[in-house]
């Protein structure tokens, strides 16, 4: 989300492994939330204002390898990460939903490809986002 050409943050959500109905349900509430959040300055420089407020734009990246385990040995594992067959039609469906809320097109990059993204984290903010348990 960014209201300038730099973002502060990029939003992302480690898919589920083996998604279910269920386990899709989480994904009904996020998009709103994430379009509702309050991060970007106001006038007097308080992050008082969501992303449609401000004006800003969505970018949204699929990154699998958030969702690795380091518990045991040197080497991450991804073993619990959804294979991209069940984990790209949901990033899909979670885009159209961000898409859908926000009444306008999402940018992404492309979903199992290896990509470089760059980007500039302006400001103090990092927030991971869980769907199961936003807090």
């Amino acid at each position: 989300m960014t209201s300038r050409s730099r973002p502060p943050w990029v939003p992302c959500r480690a898919p589920t492994a083996n998604p279910k109905p269920s386990a899709l349900t989480p994904l009904r509430g996020t998009p709103p939330k994430l379009l509702r959040l309050r991060l970007f300055a106001d006038k007097q420089g308080i992050m008082n204002r969501n992303l449609l407020e401000s004006g800003g734009e969505l970018l949204v990246v699929s990154q699998f390898t958030l969702y690795a385990s380091v518990r045991k040995g040197n080497r991450p594992s991804w073993s619990r990460a959804a294979k991209g067959s069940e984990s790209g039609p949901l990033f899909s469906r979670f885009v159209d939903a961000l898409s859908a809320a926000c009444g306008r097109p999402v940018a992404t990059g492309i979903f199992g490809a290896d990509m470089a993204v760059s980007l500039v984290n302006d400001g103090p903010v990092t927030l991971c986002i869980d769907s199961k348990d936003p807090e």
